[in-house]
Order: structure tokens, then C-alpha cells, then sequence
């Protein structure tokens, strides 16, 4: 993964604001060209990117039995589990410094994305109570409209961010959820993202 420069632009900020130049938040850029927004403490956190195209680092496919979408993956970072965790999961992927972890629920319910949406934060607070959506944009992924959300959540004590993708046609619904603990998200949010961007959906629907 290439690593995240985020203290050159807080330092540049930080010198602005004390010409008074500069309100926050503010929305910038790592080295990278990923999309931050830097707050007046120095802290700052990851934006959704407007659109989304499968990385030429992933070329390994999972193709669904449901037929209507493939996730590619980059092989050097992740590997297949030999069996999903739960039923539930068709595929389920691990990040290979085993801090990063990829589940993929694909079904063929009829389900509109609204509903798509509460169910997920539903079944994040029946883990934690307290679980919330920290962000949450509607985006083109390789050419299909994709709902992509944060969640925040606890799980047995551990703080988890949960950066995922859900969808909803004529064919079924996924979710393609990602995740890793709050201490090492950033870290690995480059490779949840790549994941993300991977999804191929071969449905009509756009």
C-alpha cells in the first residue's frame, strides 16, 4: 500500500491558519489523491470518493452464484478464506497482515436500498447499541449508482470502522462490507477501498 502523507498538509494548513486563511473543516488531499477532511486539532479522517474504478492491482475475480456481480481483488494484499464465517457470507476475504477483513452477502431478495440501509445499521446496533453511521454517499462504481457507508462500531471492546458497499436491482441486493479496527483503519482504508472498487455489477440497472 502506499503510504498516506497526511502531515505535509496538516503542517501547511496549520501555517495558513495562523494567518487566518483557512476555516475548518477543510477538504484536501493525501499525497495519494485520497480525499480528507482535516479539522483544527490536526486530526482528520477519509472521505467517499465521488466514483469509483477497479484498481489494475486487482486481478483476481470472486464471481457470484447469484450471477449479477463479480468482486476483484488485488491477490498480493488479500486472500480467500477456505469457508465464509457464517451462512449468511458467499465469500469472505482476509487482508494478508490479518488486520483487515472482507465479507460479501449476496442475495436475491427484493429489497429497495432505503431498506438496504436500515437493515445494515440495524444489524450493527444489535451488536452495539451505540453503532452509528459516520458517513454515507450514493456513488458510480465502474458505471453503477453504489450506496457506501462507515459504520462505527464496538465489538467484545475492540472500536471497528466498517467501510462498506450496498446495492439493490431487479436481481437481488449486496452488501460488501469491509473492515478493521479503529486504530489501523487508516492504515488499511487504501486496501478496503480497492475492494470496493472492485465490484463489478452486471446488472441493467444503473
Amino acid at each position: 500500500m502506499k503510504k498516506i502523507n497526511v502531515c505535509v498538509f496538516t503542517i501547511a494548513i496549520m501555517c495558513s491558519v495562523q494567518m487566518g486563511a483557512v476555516e475548518f473543516p477543510i477538504k484536501t488531499k493525501t499525497s495519494n489523491d485520497l480525499d480528507i477532511e482535516l479539522y483544527k486539532d490536526g486530526t482528520w479522517k477519509f472521505l467517499i470518493k465521488d466514483s469509483y474504478q477497479k484498481p489494475s492491482t486487482s486481478t483476481r475475480v470472486l464471481k457470484s452464484k447469484k450471477g449479477f456481480i463479480e468482486i476483484w481483488y488485488n491477490p498480493s494484499k488479500w486472500k480467500k478464506t477456505k469457508q465464509p464465517a457464517s451462512p449468511a457470507e458467499e465469500f469472505s476475504l482476509i487482508h494478508k497482515t490479518g488486520d483487515g477483513y472482507a465479507i460479501m452477502i449476496i442475495e436475491s431478495a427484493k429489497m429497495s436500498r432505503s431498506k438496504l440501509k436500515k437493515q445494515a445499521i440495524r444489524n450493527a446496533k444489535k451488536v452495539d447499541p451505540d453503532a452509528y453511521i459516520s458517513l454515507e454517499k450514493v456513488v458510480k462504481v465502474n458505471g453503477k449508482k453504489v450506496l457506501i457507508m462507515n459504520i462505527r462500531g464496538t465489538v467484545e471492546k475492540a472500536n471497528f470502522v466498517y467501510h462498506s458497499a450496498y446495492w439493490s436491482g431487479s436481481e437481488g441486493v449486496f452488501q460488501i462490507i469491509t473492515y478493521s479496527t479503529s486504530e489501523l483503519f487508516n492504515e488499511h482504508y487504501q486496501d478496503l477501498d480497492d475492494i470496493l472498487a472492485g465490484i463489478i455489477i452486471k446488472s441493467k440497472k444503473k
